[in-house]
This record gives structure tokens, C-alpha cells and sequence, in this order.
């Protein structure tokens, strides 16, 4: 049997290691074909382990947001590995200090090839805290020095926007988001960021809920 794992991607018949939430879905949307057997403990991260999983399935802001652990422990000789849904991937490619991308949700013989699993299920910020600080809470001792955020911007990224947006030759284009997912992560300033864009002489494209078309400023 088969069941759709996000954005019409099929997942075949097997055991798989998902987030408690996703697996509910599965169960409730399949229940002729999904049974969930067990929830599996995964030890802690730990500086003796040569190659690590971080399982995140998404959202892509999450694993920007993941990249200075990333970048931190493959600064200490670890070979870093992420597991996520294929279509948030995209934001890890081209970064050096990634070794591989797994598809989520796991499959428990890929499972096996790693020393440690770190779940990030969960791991959200309150009101207040950055994200880059909660996510480090399950990498107890690990010490950052960079802690900017990475994105490599893809040659096919680029083509697609500049054929997707017209605009005037030299001049920048900015797209800003205005709300996001979670209240903390919405910015009181996204007003003024827009002001300040405009008398710059920048275009402005304000992108809303999903499926709505940028407002063009």
C-alpha cells in the first residue's frame, strides 16, 4: 500500500520513523493501512558521534533557522545529515557543511546508519526567545561561533524569479512576508522595513496566507 506524504508525494508500504503530529494524520486520513506500532526514544546528541540525523520536517524558516547548529557541528568533525520533507530541502542545497539530505519520514533501516538521531518534534520557541536558541537546547554544550543563519541561492532559484517577477533594469527587488505561522515570529517593523524599501527606490512584494498573489509596491 501507499499513502500521500505531502504535496501528492507517495510513500510506500513499510516502518517509518515520523513526528508524533504527522503520524496522527497519516492514522487518521489511513487508518486501512496505517498502524502505529511504537514511539521510539532516540538518545541525545553527543560530541562523540561521527554522523548525526536531525530529523525537521519543515517548515523552510525551521531549517534556516537550524543552519548555524549545522555549520557548528560539522566545525567539529561531524558528518551532519538532515531529515526533512524533499520540497523544504531545497533551502540546504549548496550549503558545504550539509552531507546529505534524508527523506522524512525515516525509514527505519536507514535509520541504523546513524550514531545519533536528533527529533526536533516540539522544539518551538515561546513568546520572546529566538528560534536558533530553542533548537539548541536538544545540543546541550555545543558552543556557536557564527550564528547566522546560511541559504545558498540556487542558479535555478534565480532563473525562476527573475523570469516569475519583472522589473525595471537595476533596480532591487525585496519580497517581504507579513505575518508568519507563529505570533512571535511576526514583526511589528515590517511597516516601517517597507518604508524605508521604498525610499531606497527598491520594488516591494508583500506576500501573505498561501495561494494569495504578491501585492506589488
Amino acid at each position: 500500500s501507499t499513502i500521500e506524504v505531502g504535496r501528492g508525494r507517495e510513500l510506500l508500504r513499510g516502518i517509518w520513523l515520523a513526528d508524533t503530529v504527522n503520524a496522527g494524520q497519516w492514522l487518521a486520513r489511513y487508518p486501512e493501512v496505517v498502524h502505529i506500532s511504537a514511539a521510539p526514544v532516540f538518545a541525545g546528541w553527543r560530541r562523540d558521534a561521527e554522523r548525526v540525523l536531525i530529523m525537521r520536517p519543515g517548515g523552510l524558516g525551521d531549517l534556516i533557522m537550524l543552519t548555524p547548529i549545522l555549520r557548528a557541528l560539522h566545525e567539529m568533525g561531524q558528518e551532519v545529515f538532515v531529515c526533512t520533507m524533499p520540497h523544504n530541502a531545497v533551502v540546504l542545497e549548496g550549503l558545504d557543511f550539509v552531507d546529505g539530505i534524508v527523506r522524512y519520514p525515516l525509514d527505519s533501516q536507514r535509520a541504523k546508519e546513524f550514531d545519533v538521531i536528533v527529533s526536533m518534534e516540539m522544539a518551538k520557541e515561546p513568546a520572546q526567545v529566538p528560534a536558533l536558541e530553542c533548537f539548541m537546547k536538544r545540543f546541550p554544550g555545543l558552543e556557536i561561533s557564527d550564528r547566522q543563519p546560511a541559504y545558498c541561492l540556487m542558479d535555478s532559484e534565480r532563473k525562476r524569479a527573475q523570469k516569475q517577477w519583472d522589473r525595471p533594469e537595476g533596480e532591487y527587488l525585496v519580497g517581504v512576508q507579513l505575518a508568519a505561522s507563529s505570533p512571535v515570529r511576526s514583526y511589528p517593523q515590517v511597516v516601517g522595513l517597507v518604508q524605508v524599501l521604498l525610499a531606497m527606490g527598491c520594488g516591494v512584494r508583500l506576500f501573505g496566507e498561501p495561494g494569495r498573489h504578491p501585492v506589488q509596491l
